[in-house]
């Protein structure tokens, strides 16, 4: 129920339902929900890879670095700080570094 006309006093009913207005926003929608679930399959598969490759990772010490900063997104500070052992964020990073090096030769 709207209101208009004579100063806003009368009132005026419409009725209906835009329908290709809806199946357009639906199917719309449909698709973009199955681009997500395509893209979500796609991030947990990326996601077991990476856990696979941290865990075949031997040493626990570059394991806990690479868990540290690229899965808890921890800043090389930060790895160093709860690496403890007197660690700093140099010699956590080096000691990234050199890892991939040596795995680039392999």
């Amino acid at each position: 129920m709207v209101s208009g006309g004579m100063g806003g006093i009368e009132h005026f009913k419409i009725s209906g339902f835009p329908t290709p207005e809806y199946r357009r926003k639906k199917q719309s929608l449909i698709r973009y929900r199955n681009q997500l679930s395509k893209a979500e399959e796609k991030l947990i598969d990326v996601a077991s890879q990476v856990e696979i490759f941290v865990n075949s990772i031997e040493d626990s010490h570059i394991r806990r670095i690479i868990r540290f900063r690229f899965i808890d997104g921890m800043t090389w500070r930060q790895v160093a700080i709860n690496m403890g052992g007197g660690n700093n964020e140099g010699s956590v990073k080096m000691a990234f570094q050199r890892f991939m090096e040596r795995k680039e030769r392999c």
